[in-house]
């Protein structure tokens, strides 16, 4: 039940957020002025009732049930590709080394690149366990698995490290760091009252709990070496790994953080047009964004900050430190929005070649939700540079296209490759848009309806693709590999879909085509297929 009302969960939101274009479809909430801009006036938290005269407290955790009891025994289950797992509780999670993780009957199950599990595996959840149960990974290889009170750990080789299941008040992150993980719990407060705070505590590589300590704000990011950057308001903190905020932060006027390939740190605002006295934030009504690259104190290093005209997206990366950003720009009173794609060289200015400039009537994609997003998606890099970005267009008789753009701007050759983003699924998580992703090898995966496409670095489908999903099987997921192949999850279940014809025009359906009824037999098997770089099913 608690795995169909989760499931009823996202169809409801995703019914809500089906929509016209993406990037033509304005929406608006609160944020904090930009640096150096005039401040607007903040949301008076009575507007949408809430009272800060109150302190929110955490619920009082719920004794974990004991896992489902289960046939599996470690090492029972000698799977390979495509490998199929009964009463799926959760869609998979691939780990950084190749290794995909799922939970199946109160189990947690690893499956190798070879779609076999290893001595070791499964491993029984001490947990409740449903569509949401979340998971994280180590740097070391340890896999943390979590309930509302619970936290597990488990190692490559399915045995547990010492200090391990962590029991503590309303879990509500898991966050691994080189000196061990962090467990965010025990929320407090409201960021709308600016008084928000979180309970962090550090349990240690050998799995000793360190003092625990509060953070104020939202968790924005979390820095390689293990600081924690958090957002209230229009002030950035940052704290080391014992609690202490670190000399010259916070850092005022700024709103977001991303930090590059090399642990260097960003800072974003967004200055808007003022809507009936309220700062609102929503596409077409950012005014100018600010963006900096600061030291160790939060102080802006050589030739940042700038300020850039209208909603610019946050930032991407290269492996040289070029940053690269969508903006979008709407004229007073136009409906129609001038798109770009920028480049700033690591000191802030710009590269040769660039701004890139859509062409009228053209729009860089955004995913859903986007309730908060000043701009379009940000664009996405290849591991050898190479700049990627949709775009769709209002006309439904003109199809869209997908950009690979070399460092110096120029487009390589075969592309703009034509592209149907009305058929396409937003389904990819990580950097940049949902709607594709970028391999290890330079391919560029989309899942269009029941197939699985793959444009080559010519600007056409790669050799072997596309591939056709199996019959009766809905898409779920799809996560690039290590060694550049993609990564499949299906669901097979006796589910009534909806006519495909029904489907809006830039829908962010997860499971495909709309669900208009669920049988009683979900959730069904949840089918993995590993697939090679040319397309075939791994052996």
């Amino acid at each position: 039940m608690a795995a169909l009302l989760a499931l009823a969960a996202i169809i409801a939101i995703s019914a809500v957020l089906v929509a016209a274009h993406p990037a033509a479809a304005p929406s608006a909430s609160a944020t904090a002025p930009g640096a150096g801009a005039e401040t607007s006036p903040t949301i008076d938290p009575s507007l949408i009732g809430f009272d800060c005269s109150t302190t929110a407290q955490a619920p009082n955790p719920t004794p974990d049930a004991t896992a489902v009891p289960s046939p599996l025994e470690p090492g029972s289950a000698p799977r390979g590709w495509p490998v199929k797992l009964t009463n799926m509780e959760r869609e998979g999670r691939l780990a950084p080394d190749g290794t995909s993780y799922f939970i199946e009957s109160g189990y947690l199950v690893a499956v190798d690149a070879s779609g076999r599990e290893q001595t070791g595996w499964p491993q029984p959840l001490g947990i409740p366990t449903d569509l949401n149960t979340p998971m994280a990974f180590g740097s070391d290889g340890v896999v943390y698995v979590w309930s509302d009170s619970t936290v597990d750990a488990f190692r490559a080789d399915g045995t547990k490290p010492a200090g391990w299941p962590y029991h503590t008040a309303a879990v509500e992150d898991v966050l691994p760091v080189p000196q061990g993980v962090f467990v965010e719990s025990a929320p407090s407060g409201w960021a709308g009252c600016r008084n928000e705070s979180h309970l962090m505590t550090l349990i240690a590589a050998a799995g000793v709990a360190q003092p625990s300590w509060r953070v104020q704000g939202d968790i924005a990011a979390v820095g390689p070496d293990g600081t924690i950057y958090t957002s209230q308001g229009d002030s950035v903190f940052a704290y080391r790994s014992d609690g202490a905020v670190m000399s010259g932060w916070p850092a005022t006027g700024w709103s977001r953080v991303s930090i590059d390939l090399s642990g260097r740190v960003y800072l974003s605002s967004w200055k808007f047009r003022p809507i009936t006295g309220i700062s609102a934030e929503g596409p077409g009504l950012a005014l100018e964004t600010r963006i900096a690259a600061v030291d160790q104190t939060g102080h802006p290093t050589a030739g940042w900050p700038v300020t850039i005209e209208g909603g610019a997206s946050e930032p991407a990366f290269s492996p040289d430190g070029a940053v690269y950003l969508t903006t979008e720009i709407y004229a007073s009173g136009s409906l129609t929005p001038t798109e770009t794609v920028l480049a700033l060289d690591a000191y802030g200015k710009p590269q040769p070649g660039w701004p890139i400039r859509l062409p009228t009537g053209s729009y860089l994609l955004a995913s859903l939700p986007s309730i908060s997003a000043p701009a379009p998606d940000p664009p996405q890099v290849g591991p050898d540079g190479t700049i990627y970005f949709g775009a769709d267009t209002a006309d439904p008789n003109n199809p869209g296209t997908i950009e690979e753009v070399d460092p110096f701007g120029r487009v390589r050759p075969g592309f703009p490759a034509s592209v149907d983003w009305s058929t396409t699924s937003n389904m990819f998580s990580g950097p940049g848009s949902g709607w594709f992703a970028v391999g290890r090898t330079g391919l560029v995966f989309e899942i269009d309806n029941y197939s699985i496409l793959a444009i080559g670095p010519n600007g056409k489908n790669a050799s072997g693709w596309p591939v056709k999903a199996p019959a009766h099987a809905i898409i779920m997921a799809a996560a690039p590999e290590p060694d550049g192949g993609l990564l499949v999850q299906l669901l097979n279940s006796s589910l009534v879909i909806a006519p495909g014809a029904s489907v809006g025009h830039g829908s962010a359906q997860r499971l495909g085509d709309p669900l208009a009824a669920l049988a009683p037999d979900f959730p069904g098997t949840l089918t993995v297929i590993r697939y090679l770089p040319d397309g075939r099913v791994a052996g």
